[in-house]
């Protein structure tokens, strides 16, 4: 293989491809980019067996070929060269790098052992890309960490007569979109890896392109995206998800609005004692006030108030883990929010006032009485 490309071309893509090589992989080739030059065209290409990305890169092909190259030091060598043309060629497995200024060699491995890529299917369904957006804004931050609870670490993509509902969920709490119009196809639902989701708004963004085409395959378990000049192979995740409208409220007794800036700058007062506490906070409201507590015993307390207005109900004391009403602050960015209540026990609601689209739902802390 021999191929002539620009620095500023090739370390484009690789720090692309860079986020989802694994630095423990499963296996060693998964620490490596294939590289491919055929057809007059080259390829470079990264998986870790959930998420693939294959992407063209534009250049010059002198002689053909493909390799499996080290990740990592790959894109180390490449930032360290000067602006200009480079070329690859390829001996046996050693990958020679030359710059006007210098020469590199990077020992290889056998492009065999690279995960083969599925047949990208004809794609009929697309998303526009500032719907995307609006998913990772109001959704993704509400999934979990934990890869032991796989099912909570993706999202719900479920068709509905108005178009689509999008739910993450953590387990504690949970958001629920609402959008219409949104592009399925023919696929009821299905669920996807947050990271892998978050991956596809990235490359949307870098890309700048308006529209995102998909399409679902059951047989093979994948969903495909294309943006742009990128294809991307993304595993399907295989289970039940939780039964979230069960945990949706249908009504409530306590509804009312207070000002997101002001609660949001409380709550970082309230955190300071609060942190020692695993970040546990007490709402009360009572006479068109909502005053919120932060005991830890052996540090101090803190009490905050600000207005409510209240539109049912009266009194109630409510607990909640303080990062989940932080996140949906920080996230959300709501100038007025309003909540639902029923008792200190039940899983209450907030939203941005004048937004039907959205539902974020938050179980309380039963503390000891």
């Amino acid at each position: 293989m021999q191929i002539k490309v620009t620095k500023s071309n090739l370390e484009s893509i690789l720090n692309t491809l860079i986020r989802i090589v694994s630095t423990k992989p499963q296996l060693p080739i998964l620490s490596c980019l294939l590289l491919e030059a055929k057809d007059n065209q080259i390829t470079v290409s990264a998986t870790d067996l959930n998420i693939g990305i294959k992407t063209n890169l534009y250049g010059e092909v002198l002689k053909e070929g493909k390799v499996a190259i080290p990740a990592k030091i790959f894109l180390e060598s490449i930032k360290s060269l000067g602006k200009g043309d480079l070329e690859l060629s390829l001996k046996e497995l050693t990958l020679k790098v030359k710059s006007s200024k210098s020469k590199t060699n990077i020992q290889c491995q056998q492009s065999d052992d690279f995960p083969v890529f599925p047949t990208l299917p004809e794609l009929t369904s697309e998303f526009e890309t500032s719907k995307l957006k609006v998913i990772e804004k109001y959704v993704s931050f509400s999934t979990s960490l934990d890869q032991a609870r796989l099912i909570l670490t993706t999202l719900l993509f479920r068709k509905t007569e108005q178009g689509l509902k999008v739910v993450g969920t953590d387990g504690f709490r949970l958001s629920v979109l609402n959008l219409t119009n949104g592009s399925m196809g023919d696929q009821k639902e299905f669920l996807i890896a947050n990271k892998a989701f978050n991956e596809i708004v990235k490359i949307s963004d870098i890309q700048t392109q308006e529209k995102v085409l998909f399409e679902v395959s059951d047989e093979l378990k994948q969903v495909f995206f294309k943006i742009g000049n990128v294809e991307l192979f993304i595993r399907l995740i295989e289970g039940n998800y939780p039964p979230f409208e069960k945990i949706v409220p249908s009504g409530f007794e306590i509804t009312g609005t207070f000002d997101g800036e002001e609660f949001d700058t409380i709550l970082k007062q309230a955190m300071v004692f609060a942190r020692e506490v695993s970040n546990i906070i007490t709402l009360e409201f009572a006479n068109g006030k909502m005053k919120i507590v932060a005991n830890a015993s052996s540090k101090g307390n803190y009490e905050g108030e600000i207005e409510v207005d209240m539109a049912e109900g009266q009194e109630v004391k409510i607990s909640f883990n303080a990062k989940y009403l932080q996140d949906f602050l920080k996230n959300i960015k709501p100038k007025r929010v309003w909540f639902g209540l029923n008792d200190g026990l039940k899983p209450a609601m907030f939203k941005e006032v004048d937004n039907d689209f959205y539902e974020y739902v938050v179980m309380p802390f039963r503390l000891n009485s």
